[in-house]
Order: C-alpha cells, then sequence, then structure tokens
C-alpha cells in the first residue's frame, strides 16, 4: 500500500508577514512584465523569509522563466531544504535539472516522490522521464499519458509534459516512428524502487515553463 506521507516533513517556519507583502508585490510585478522590479521583490521575499520554501520557489521559477537556470536550481534546492516534502519544489527542481542535461540529477532529485500515491500525476510524470532518460520512448508516452489524465489544477505543470509529448512526437515523425501512445498501464517501476540509472545523462532535452503565480499567497 502507498505511503502518503513520505517523504517527511519538518514544521514549516512561520512566512512572516512582511515576505508574504514582498512575494505579492513581486508577483504583480512578474505579470506586468516589471522584470528589474519583480526581481528585486523576489530577493527582498526571500530575505526577509529565509526559512519558508515559498520565495525561494517563487523565486526560482522566475529566474527559471529568464533563463538564469543556475541560480533558479540553487532556489528551487532551498526551498526543498526548507521543506522537503515541498513536492512540487522538488518536482520542479528535477524538472529543471533535467532539461538542463542531467538526467541522473534530476532522478536523485525525484527519488522521494516515488512513495507518492498512484493518483499523484507527478509519479507518473517522474517515471515518464526516467524512461525518457533511458531512452525508451514508448512507455515514456504512457507514463506521461496517465499523468494527464489523472485530476491537476497545475496548468503549467500539464502545459510542460503536452510540450515534451509534442517535442516526442515531432521527432517521431521526423524519423518515421509511430507516435502514438500506449494505453494507459500501472508504473513499471513500483513506488520505492529506486530508478534506474539513464542510458544517456542528456538523452532528451526538455524545455520547462515558468510556474504561475498564484493571485493570493497563502
Amino acid at each position: 500500500m502507498t505511503d502518503n506521507s513520505a517523504p517527511k516533513t519538518k514544521p514549516k517556519a512561520h512566512l512572516p508577514d512582511e515576505s508574504l507583502a514582498y512575494l505579492t508585490r513581486a508577483v504583480r510585478a512578474s505579470r506586468a512584465g516589471n522584470e528589474s522590479e519583480a526581481m528585486s521583490l523576489f530577493e527582498q521575499a526571500c530575505a526577509t523569509g529565509p526559512g519558508h520554501p515559498l520565495p525561494s520557489f517563487l523565486y526560482g521559477s522566475e529566474l527559471a522563466s529568464l533563463g538564469r537556470i543556475e541560480q533558479a536550481e540553487s532556489a528551487f534546492a532551498n526551498a526543498v531544504l526548507c521543506d522537503p516534502g515541498f513536492n512540487t519544489a522538488r518536482y520542479q527542481l528535477g524538472l529543471l535539472q533535467f532539461s538542463s542535461g542531467r538526467a541522473a540529477a534530476a532522478l536523485v532529485s525525484w527519488q522521494p516522490l516515488l512513495v507518492l500515491a498512484d493518483t499523484n500525476p507527478m509519479l507518473h510524470f517522474v517515471y515518464g522521464f526516467a524512461a525518457l532518460a533511458r531512452n525508451e520512448y514508448s512507455a515514456a508516452r504512457t507514463h506521461f499519458h496517465e499523468g494527464l489524465a489523472l485530476p491537476n489544477n497545475n496548468g503549467p505543470m500539464i502545459d510542460d509534459i503536452r510540450l515534451v509529448l509534442a517535442r516526442m512526437d515531432e521527432e517521431a515523425a521526423s524519423t518515421g516512428e509511430p507516435a502514438t501512445h500506449a494505453e494507459p498501464a500501472a508504473p513499471q517501476t513500483p513506488a520505492g524502487v529506486a530508478l534506474e540509472e539513464p542510458a544517456e545523462p542528456d538523452a532528451r532535452h526538455v524545455l520547462i515553463s515558468n510556474y504561475g503565480k498564484p493571485d493570493t499567497l497563502h
């Protein structure tokens, strides 16, 4: 039976009102296209809420959208350190590493997500990327479609996977390979079992999109 409680979380730090105020303003500035203002406000949010994962996570998302990959990875990693159970941050950290051609590092970052329930789309997406790293494209499509078939209110996460599938289909069309995916099936690797190392660390380059910011931060 799947353990839905792992990875274990430590008590979350309180997000100071000052940090929350900076985050709210940063989100608005980002949505308005005011890049320099948004970056300054995200940095102030991180400085005033150093023990809380949300400022680092949103800062990492902003950095990633600007192509500042190394800084984005550091911000996502800090979010995970602040809250090891922040699964979306952990998933995004691995996705950033995978998209940078470091599939092995991504699989290590994603390892704790293998205990998620099979009703969680992230579990299937991780299996999909693991298969993609081993050049098992049919299996990767199957896992990605399984994840997309599950309820998920994270639109940018869905868009990322659809983009991956579109790129896979484009490449398949150029090489004459079938682009259709197999019918949904149970994950090939049981939860809790280590993922295999990738056949090639940079098997496929995957683009990521900036994660949308909530209008109201909690």
